[in-house]
Order: C-alpha cells, then sequence, then structure tokens
C-alpha cells in the first residue's frame, strides 16, 4: 500500500479516526494524506482584496490549523516526510474528497463522518 487518504473535520470525536489512519499507515509503510476540505461562507460584506486572494489566505490559515491539530493527537510534528497535510475548499465537502482522491489515487480512503440525531 502506498497512499492512505484521510479526510477529517478537524473535530474531537474524529481524533480515533485520524490515529487509526496514522498508525495504519505506519504499520503498512505507507504515506499518510489527511485532508481537510473547507467550504468558504460567503462574502456579506465589501472587502478591498480579490475573492481568490481571500480563499488563498483562508485555505493557508486551515493548513496551519490542521497541522496543529495532527501534531497535538498524533504527539508528533508534521513535517511533510510520511504524514502530509493538504486543504481543499470546495462547496460540497464529499465532492471535494472526490476530487482530491481522483488527483492522488490513493489505496485507501478513509472518512469520520459526524452522524446527528434525528427528532
Amino acid at each position: 500500500m502506498k497512499t492512505i487518504l484521510y479526510a477529517t473535520d478537524l473535530t474531537e470525536q474524529a481524533v480515533p479516526a485520524l490515529r487509526y489512519a496514522h498508525e495504519l499507515s505506519n504499520r503498512l509503510g505507507a504515506d499518510l494524506l489527511v485532508l481537510n476540505v473547507h467550504q468558504m461562507p460567503p462574502t456579506r460584506v465589501p472587502v478591498t482584496r480579490m475573492p481568490d486572494q481571500i480563499e488563498l489566505q483562508v485555505v493557508e490559515e486551515r493548513k496551519e490549523v490542521l497541522k496543529m491539530y495532527c501534531a497535538k493527537h498524533l504527539g508528533q510534528r508534521i513535517d511533510g516526510s510520511r504524514i502530509k497535510i493538504e486543504v481543499e475548499n470546495n462547496d460540497s465537502i464529499l465532492n471535494g474528497i472526490f476530487l482530491k482522491s481522483k488527483e492522488v489515487s490513493p489505496n485507501l480512503v478513509l472518512m469520520w463522518e459526524k452522524r446527528q440525531a434525528y427528532r
């Protein structure tokens, strides 16, 4: 196995799945790509920067958050050697995961799904 793609929503409930993906990648000698798909909220106030500049800044900020999340819960620095992090901006989380999967062709995709109680 060469690559495992793990998609996370960065919640505390997703931490066991992150740890599982990390342990599995270590045991199989595979690279781990941790992905967060971010949905840009609509801008409702006038801004002086172009939308693509705003998006780039948000993605870079989300990468830092994702890096800290992984470091905190995996207990190690994320140096990019075996663990890579990526943030994608997409209006559809599922579509974002699908497109990244097509791009990197992982051998395994793991996702965390938050279930909500129905009333």
